[in-house]
């Protein structure tokens, strides 16, 4: 077991992740509320991109995980920078962030040690660069698999303490009513007084239904006809 420290793969490395990347994170499209992954071109410019720090663990020469983080939090599509910034004084012995991407390892290498040396790996770096690690986990992470608790657990394998503090939380809610109780004849009277709808309010308005087939774009377009430019008048050109 070798691990390396990398800023910016080559592409070849990029593309073998990035099939691991789509396969570990895809599941949680409809697990989460709030987007849990980077599209592919998001990816590939990650890993590809100097500022970001690889942590890569090799079997001889072959890749076979990957840990992905940035200085850079503008870098992790969906986290505030500025939140982050303003609360580093907490910190007095930490001189930035490290925020994680992902953790990786290779179908081949699942169910060895890897996951758990890519994690001291990255708590380690983060360490010797005076860094706080910071990471984000869905309600399914946390409940059904506990990756807060499990990187506690690995932290605590290296270190004599290790300080875990969930700093926000984002609730998502839907929100549908059925059964109106006020005329939307002329005034409406609501808690603020009478109002007068504008009409726009009352006019239905088209919904996505995301339940249709999608297009298929890949279809040949319809042939069209050429046109002949001796034809075509001179108030046309």
């Amino acid at each position: 077991m070798r691990i390396t420290v990398e800023r910016g793969v080559d592409e070849a490395t990029a593309e073998r992740f990035l099939a691991l990347y789509r396969d570990a994170f895809t599941p949680l499209d409809v697990l989460a509320a709030q987007k849990q992954r980077m599209d592919d071109d998001e990816f590939l410019a990650a890993v590809t991109d100097p500022a970001v720090i690889e942590l890569v663990g090799w079997e001889g020469d072959e890749p076979v995980a990957m840990a992905v983080m940035s200085r850079d939090l503008g870098m992790v599509p969906w986290v505030s920078p500025a939140y982050y910034l303003d609360r580093l004084d907490r910190f007095p012995e930490r001189s930035g962030y490290f925020g994680m991407l992902a953790i990786l390892v290779h179908p081949s290498a699942q169910g060895g040690p890897w996951y758990r040396a890519m994690a001291e790996a990255v708590a380690v770096k983060a360490y010797v660069d005076r860094a706080v690690v910071i990471f984000d986990a869905c309600t399914f992470n946390i409940e059904v698999f506990p990756l807060p608790d499990t990187l506690v657990e690995i932290g605590g394998g290296i270190f004599e303490d290790v300080d875990l503090v969930e700093i926000d939380a984002q609730h998502y809610f839907t929100l549908d009513a059925e059964g109106l109780r006020l005329s939307l004849e002329g005034e409406v009277s609501v808690a603020g007084g009478a109002v007068r709808l504008d009409p726009r309010v009352l006019g239905e308005t088209d919904v996505i239904d995301l339940r249709e087939p999608a297009i298929d774009l890949t279809e040949e377009p319809a042939e069209t006809r050429a046109i002949d430019p001796t034809q075509v008048s001179a108030e046309d050109r």
